[in-house]
Parts: structure tokens; sequence; C-alpha cells
């Protein structure tokens, strides 16, 4: 697989070259985020990629929700009848603009999509338990600090430096709830040890506030700090508590997935 980075005037195209599988899965996922955090509009280039199994759908899904966070686009082109089934079976022709065509062909889109932003279900807003919130993830509960601490802020990275940011809190019947969610960004360097440059700590540790930052809208990584939108940031600060703990790994190593 070759991917090339081609800007636009107002827009950022990516041409990706050869198969999407999971071999390339983790590169693809790492250039489109990388890409959309450079662009409010990117413009993916399908038309000479013949394969493209459903991990690349990773990609896609980040991809989508960086801009959704900058409230901006991404459209796929050259979209073949394999992949078109693929993004209509698992529900991603709903929030993707997608095109058959080349992007210089003038074809009008299959639809208009929409871009997963700060309205969708994982990133809104919520109150406490028994107030619209949702029961924290399985794989919370089997983590070992689960057990000894009753509140959590955990950074799952889904990508080098794109990860799901949520704070869970634990209630007096010991029942775990997700108190907020949003997508957000670490260090580009990505996970790494305590001190390390432009790299975001991973492991078990105390929560301080010095560890995040704003969203920023030019990039899709920090210098090391946790960065997630103003709004989540600020319900945070209000809500964590001294004995928070920060947990922060890759996904899977969590014991969660996409």
């Amino acid at each position: 697989m070759v991917i090339q980075e081609i800007p636009g005037e107002d827009s950022l195209v990516l041409k990706i070259q050869g198969r999407i599988d999971a071999n390339f899965a983790d590169e693809f996922t790492e250039r489109i985020t990388d890409a959309c955090g450079k662009s409010s509009y990117v413009k993916l280039d399908l038309s000479e990629a013949p394969y493209f199994s459903s991990a690349g759908l990773r990609g896609l899904i980040m991809g989508q929700k960086i801009e959704g966070l900058k409230h901006g686009k991404i459209e796929l082109y050259g979209v073949n009848d394999v992949l078109l089934k693929i993004l209509q079976d698992t529900g991603l022709d709903q929030s993707l603009t997608i095109y058959t065509g080349g992007i210089d062909s003038g074809e009008p889109p299959l639809n208009t999509g929409r871009s997963a932003g700060p309205g969708i279900e994982e990133t809104k807003r919520l109150n406490g338990p028994g107030d619209n919130t949702e029961a924290s993830p399985g794989f919370l509960k089997t983590l070992p600090i689960a057990q000894s601490t009753d509140q959590i802020f955990m950074v799952a990275v889904q990508a080098k430096t794109a990860a799901w940011v949520a704070l869970h809190e634990k209630d007096a019947n010991g029942s775990w709830y997700m108190m907020m969610s949003t997508v957000g960004f670490i260090g580009r360097e990505g996970l790494g040890e305590k001190g390390k440059k432009n790299s975001t700590q991973r492991g078990v540790y105390g929560f301080e506030k010095n560890l995040l930052t704003c969203t920023d809208d030019r990039r899709a990584f920090t210098d090391g700090r946790i960065a997630i939108p103003r709004d989540k940031l600020n319900y945070l600060l209000d809500h964590v508590s001294e004995n928070c703990v920060c947990v922060v790994d890759e996904l899977e190593a969590l014991g969660g997935s996409l």
C-alpha cells in the first residue's frame, strides 16, 4: 500500500494505491488521523485501492470523529462495490460522504453524510448516576484498579495519537458509570515512559490537572498532554475528585475494542 498526500486549495487529498488489509490497517489509520489533524476537509481517493478489508474501518471511524470535533468533513472517492457493501453493513454510509467516481469525475455523491461530532452518542455530556448516564464498559470493571478507587480517568488509545477519553465513577452500590466521554489526542510520539519528550505517559497513576489541554484544531497530537474539547475539559475539572486515578494505554491492552 502506498499513500500519497496531495495538498489542495481548500482540502487535503490522500491517494491510496494498493490493498488496504490487516497488514496495513495501522498505517492507514495513522495517515488518516494525521491528515485530519492538518486539514478540516480531507478527501480519500480510493480509486486505485482494489481491496479494502474491515480492518481498515478503524481509520475511517477515527478520521470521521476527528473531523466531527472540528466541524470538518471527510469524503470518500472511487468507492467500489465491495467497500460500499461494507460501509452499508456497518452503517458508515449514513455518516460519510461517498462517491463511486473519482475526485475529478464530477459525479454526485451517493449521500451527503454527516461528521461524527460532539452530538453523537459517545461524546455527549452526561450528568451523573441516575441522570442519563451510561454504564461503563465491561472491560473497565475487570481492571485491578477498579477494585480500589471510585473514579477513573481513562485514556484508551485507538491510533498512535488519537484516543477515547472518558471519566468513570463508581456509585455507592459498586456500579461503574461513564460520566463523560469524547475523542481526544495524546503526544505526537504516542505512548511512552514518564518524562519521554512528546509522548504521553502510559500506565496507572494519580490525576493531575497539568496533564490536560484543549483540543487544537490544527493538530491531531500534543506535546504529551491529553487534549480534549473545551466543554469536556471544563466538565472534567468540575467533577474530578482528589482520588481520581488515570489509566492510560492502548484500547486493546485495556481489554476493549473499537
